[in-house]
């Protein structure tokens, strides 16, 4: 494909531009915002503890432990209306049920979980 020299040109001065302006963000913008609070911004790490990170971990692994110990049909509920964020009508849609099913349905799991997790 061809193209004239002024697209040429125009469309390389456009690479010049970007790239010059790369080069001002990396040597004067990136390093002239190197403090604690902006380092810790750009990492997205939330601070939290290395104890509270491993009590977080043991509680989660022992939340689907329990919900895997569930009858299929409430876990699957659960599951729906929990983790997928379904509505009841949603899942009662879905499993061609009423709506007062799924609500006993997932009441039901989350009691047996709060016994589970005692």
């Amino acid at each position: 494909m061809e193209i004239s020299r002024e697209l040429y040109e125009a469309f390389d001065s456009f690479e010049l531009d970007d790239l010059r302006h790369l080069n001002i963000v990396d040597r004067h913008i990136e390093q002239s915002e190197i403090y604690d609070i902006t380092l810790h911004r750009r990492s997205g790490q939330t601070g939290e503890s290395a104890e509270n990170e491993a009590i977080r971990k043991i509680a989660l692994e022992e939340l689907y432990t329990a919900i895997s110990m569930l009858p299929a049909i409430q876990k699957r509920r659960l599951v729906l209306y929990y983790f997928v964020g379904l509505t009841y009508e949603q899942i009662a849609e879905m499993e061609s049920c009423s709506f007062q099913a799924i609500a006993k349905s997932v009441t039901a799991a989350e009691k047996k979980l709060k016994k589970l997790l005692e």
